[in-house]
């Protein structure tokens, strides 16, 4: 059953600074709201596209997936925001690093979220896939257009599909609570090959580096962790769908590309060039 039912808050009736700031990124802040729900207050000039996709999203799947439930897409203090369900819990690789003996076992189960997700029915409203790709790796000047055009004409190639992908499936979008995983941040959400999302999630455990600040000795750790979570979620993906390995790396070049263009670390980029064009040599 889909999730039809929800409140509505004024925005009058919010005062931000009255409300405990939970955290934030590169995309939006976090706020408690009446101690049940949360307000996601999406940084200024942040697309309304994306926050639109990530209501209409989670709007539709509620009742689905286990995901914060969304009540109202509104503004508050002239910036784009939705409120969400609150649920106190604690990140997938926060969880790991407590509890790095059930690194196999959890990412099993993360494998398995992945494939209910590519099960599930997609909204028409939400983008297709390829053409999110093609824009991204468009919008950055870290590859020659030579080398862009060769991408795009591959990525042209390979099979397109209509299922729903995540577009940013990580640990770090799982929050454990009470032992139940719930799916976040579903803005890049998109309707097209669901090995497209998986070779996602493989680009970024293989190859993201670790946030600004992290100490030396946790980022030796979470490489170690995400090597080997990788390794059983990949295996137990590929057991669940019957998908080949080969099929999800295909799709790693223009994953890569297209990844170019987001706020990165500088030497994150330059690894990725670089790969990038060891695999551009082999067309």
């Amino acid at each position: 059953m889909r999730d039809t039912e929800s409140l509505c808050f004024s925005p009058d009736s919010i005062d931000l600074r009255e409300l405990k700031l939970l955290g934030q990124g590169r995309t939006a802040e976090v706020y408690l709201f009446q101690d049940r729900f949360v307000i996601k207050l999406f940084r200024v000039n942040f697309p309304k596209q994306a926050i639109d996709n990530e209501y209409i999203v989670c709007r539709s799947i509620g009742g689905l997936l286990n995901i914060p439930k969304a009540h109202q897409r509104l503004t508050v203090d002239g910036r784009d925001a939705i409120i969400f369900d609150f649920i106190k819990g604690e990140s997938g690789f926060r969880h790991l690093l407590r509890k790095p003996w059930i690194v196999a076992g959890f990412a099993r189960e993360f494998a398995a979220i992945h494939a209910k997700i590519h099960s599930t029915s997609v909204p028409d409203r939400v983008p297709e896939s390829k053409s999110i790709l093609i824009r991204n790796i468009n919008l950055h000047d870290q590859l020659p257009p030579k080398a862009k055009t060769k991408i795009i004409q591959y990525l042209n190639s390979l099979p397109g599909g209509n299922i729903l992908c995540h577009g940013d499936f990580h640990p770090e979008n799982i929050l454990v609570s009470l032992g139940k995983p719930f799916v976040l941040d579903w803005m890049t959400a998109t309707r097209g090959n669901p090995l497209a999302d998986v070779a996602r999630t493989s680009v970024l455990l293989k190859w993201a580096e670790p946030g600004p600040g992290t100490p030396a000795l946790i980022k030796i750790l979470l490489g170690s962790i995400r090597r080997k979570f990788h390794g059983h979620y990949l295996s137990e993906y590929l057991k669940l769908t019957g998908a080949r390995q080969a099929d999800v790396e295909a799709w790693e070049l223009p994953m890569l590309a297209a990844r170019l263009m987001e706020w990165l670390p500088a030497s994150e980029k330059r690894v990725l060039v670089t790969i990038v064009n060891e695999k551009l040599k082999r067309f």
